[in-house]
């Protein structure tokens, strides 16, 4: 699985890795591990600087891109994650 996000690609991986791929240069700039599992759903945020990845280990993490550290662990699911949407608040006006 990938996602596109500024100028990165994210894969997730097998055995619940997300690698960060520059899209200029083809390369993997970073390895990101959390997950205990395989790494099945993953989005980008708004400005390319946080990733959420979800796993068959039943948690989502929110990545912080720049830092490569995991910001949160959020846990509780009761199956794999397949799937997920980041909602931000907008002010209009």
């Amino acid at each position: 699985m990938r996602c596109v996000g500024l100028l990165q690609i994210a894969s997730g991986h097998a055995d619940g890795s997300i690698r960060l791929w520059d899209t200029e240069t083809g390369s993997c700039e970073a390895t990101l591990h959390g997950h205990r599992s395989a790494a099945s759903a993953l989005v980008f945020g708004p400005s390319g600087a946080i990733i959420a990845s979800g796993s068959k280990d039943c948690d989502i993490i929110l990545w912080d891109v720049v830092a490569q550290a995991g910001l949160y662990r959020l846990r509780g699911h009761r199956d794999q994650v397949y799937y997920i949407v980041l909602l931000f608040s907008v002010s209009i006006g």
